[in-house]
């Protein structure tokens, strides 16, 4: 046992002189050994430490797909961990079971219409001069609001960093902190909502003429729509009844679709015309994913001389 931890305080001994006479060296020189993606990374003056890369991996498809206004969904994506430079191996060996490093997580450049976390908001590795996963599993929290754009590509950013950890005693720097940024995708889907207003529901006309009703038709969806119009249920073969077929609404925008009624020359009475109003997205409008539910709206006529 007492050769064990006299063998042990010597290896850490000669890891801290050897670093105390590597401090000594001009970055110039140090450089020719360092890894090539540490180059223009280091610390400037003289090289001391380890350098601490963090990576971020996710697979494309799962943040493409579309995500529902209104709605969101967790997102899994990878966060990985290592050291390199001069005696990385040793080093590692050394906090193997010691220390764990950690990194702290966040998101920034959100767009306004979402709300993204991401937990745990800290993952810990085991220091190693390979890529480490964290003990931890990240995901990503991702909600949006209905005025997010439809199929409007957007991006924010997760960012990495760890603190600087020292060596034994805490004297010395032995992995420089890190920080890291990177982007992810965002895609809000398609919201088809509507709100249909006719002027009145109760409309007279006299027989044989031709009557016009104004019903007014807003998008309250986040994308370009057009709105299918459909008379569903008219009196008889013998009343005259149309609507315009389609209405192309942008986002907040407001048109009037027309009703137009005649009831034959001989009738006389009540009767009632049902419509309905189906919102689709205007670029692929046959979809039946990218189409909201029908409202019907009824009207009711009265047809006297």
């Amino acid at each position: 046992m007492k050769i064990n931890n006299l063998l042990n305080r010597g290896i850490t001994l000669i890891v801290i002189v050897l670093f105390i006479g590597v401090s000594c060296i001009p970055t110039g020189i140090t450089s020719k050994v360092a890894p090539l993606d540490d180059i223009q990374k280091e610390p400037h003056g003289f090289f001391f430490g380890l350098k601490g890369h963090i990576k971020f991996d996710f697979n494309l498809d799962d943040f493409l797909e579309p995500i529902e206004p209104g709605g969101g969904g967790w997102f899994l994506y990878n966060v990985s961990y290592k050291v390199s430079g001069i005696f990385a191996d040793i080093i590692a060996r050394w906090f193997h079971g010691r220390v764990f490093m950690t990194i702290e997580l966040s998101i920034k450049d959100v767009p306004e219409w979402a709300s993204i976390s991401v937990f745990p908001d800290t993952v810990h590795f085991d220091i190693s001069s390979d890529w480490e996963t964290p003990i931890e599993s990240p995901a990503i929290l991702i909600i949006l609001n209905e005025s997010a754009p439809a199929f409007n590509i957007s991006y924010f950013k997760i960012v990495g960093t760890t603190n600087c950890t020292k060596g034994p005693f805490g004297i010395l720097t032995w992995i420089h902190g890190s920080k890291v940024e990177k982007e992810f995708p965002i895609v809000p889907g398609y919201l088809p909502l509507i709100n249909v207003t006719p002027e009145t529901n109760n409309i007279h006309t006299p027989p044989g003429q031709i009557t016009e009703l104004n019903i007014s038709i807003e998008n309250l969806g986040n994308g370009l729509t057009l709105v299918k119009s459909e008379i569903i249920d008219s009196p008889s073969p013998n009343w005259w009844v149309y609507i315009q077929p389609e209405t192309v609404l942008d986002v907040g925008e407001e048109k009037e679709a027309s009703l137009f009624i005649m009831p034959p020359e001989n009738y006389t009475g009540n009767d009632s015309i049902n419509l309905t109003f189906t919102p689709c997205y205007y670029y692929d409008p046959n979809n039946p994913e990218l189409q909201g539910m029908p409202i019907t709206e009824v009207i009711t006529v009265r047809s006297q001389p």
